[in-house]
């Protein structure tokens, strides 16, 4: 599917219904990795897989991207093959991340989201937590340099580290220098 500026994107649709399940694959991989699930969700609604830009049929345009290039490719992707909302985004891994981004820049289009071995919200955050802290005659990261980790040793310009929403406390803070 022409998505505008010379690209395109790889699409494979099954079914019909409303609303439409689109399918988000982990990071690198593509429809292929959905070859078992689209066929049965596709039984009772349209069951949607895309190939990313730089995956399976998909090519990469020049340049580094982001979760944002790849939201706008997927909501363009959804307009140039004429899919209307709503849409339920099961989001795989990496595709987990895409799906809750998308549902929350578009919600009046999203109808459910389904995360499949992803990192939900906050979920840097409870990770950090349940890791033991280091002890202190052996620590585990190593500063080349000092890091400043208090408003007063960053200065007062500079803003508070945070991860989802989520203040980072000194001991999550990885400095190289």
């Amino acid at each position: 599917v022409a998505i505008g500026g010379r690209r395109s994107l790889y699409l494979e649709c099954v079914g019909s219904g409303s609303p439409t399940v689109v399918l988000e694959a982990g990071f690198g991989a593509d429809t292929f990795s959905w070859r078992d699930v689209q066929p049965e969700v596709g039984r009772s609604t349209r069951a949607c897989a895309y190939d990313r830009a730089g995956t399976g049929n998909s090519v990469a345009p020049p340049g580094v991207r982001d979760a944002r290039d790849e939201i706008a490719d997927l909501r363009r992707l959804l307009d140039r093959a004429r899919i209307e909302p709503p849409y339920v985004l099961v989001g795989h891994s990496y595709g987990g991340v895409l799906a809750r981004v998308f549902a929350h820049l578009y919600p009046t289009e999203t109808a459910g989201l389904v995360l499949i071995d992803t990192m939900g919200r906050d979920g840097r955050r409870r990770q950090l937590a349940i890791w033991p802290a280091p002890s202190s005659s052996r620590s585990t990261v190593s500063h080349p340099t000092p890091c400043a980790t208090s408003s007063s040793e960053r200065g007062s310009a500079w803003p508070r580290p945070m991860l989802d929403s989520t203040p980072l406390s000194s001991g999550e803070i990885a400095c190289t220098g």
